[in-house]
């Protein structure tokens, strides 16, 4: 986890990270998590976890998951998050929330064309992603 202190994930509303290392933050933010739940970091880590699951799920600002203008996924994010699937294999995607949840909301983009369309917004909105709509 030091390398989020070390390089920050965003500035002004730019990620400043791959997608692949967005994905990778936020699943160590998740193992620490239940890892050492009664830490008197978790709280802090917990925050930490809420941002990078939002870059995980919708991007930044400047940087959206999805174009404005297409509602496509970021070719580039996409082959990111099959790869860190494809990495963790079977037993890692089970025991991680945000793998299967990952893993769930590519599976559903596949069936909408890697559009946004109104069920992928439905799902992400079940997600309850910390500050989205």
């Amino acid at each position: 986890m030091a390398a989020g202190s070390e390089q920050p994930s965003a500035v002004d509303g730019t990620l400043l990270i791959d997608w692949y290392k967005v994905a990778d933050r936020a699943l160590e933010y998740e193992t620490f998590l239940q890892t050492y739940p009664t830490s008197n970091r978790a709280a802090a880590v917990k925050e930490a976890f809420g941002v990078a699951k939002k870059y995980v799920f919708y991007g930044s600002p400047n940087t959206p998951l999805f174009d404005n203008k297409t509602q496509m996924i970021s070719e580039e994010a996409a082959i990111a998050y099959e790869n860190t699937l494809s990495e963790a294999g079977p037993e890692q995607i089970e025991a991680s929330p945000l793998l299967t949840q990952l893993n769930d909301f590519l599976v559903l983009l596949e069936k909408n064309g890697d559009k946004k369309t109104q069920a992928v917004r439905d799902y992400l909105k079940s997600l309850q992603v910390p500050g989205t709509p």
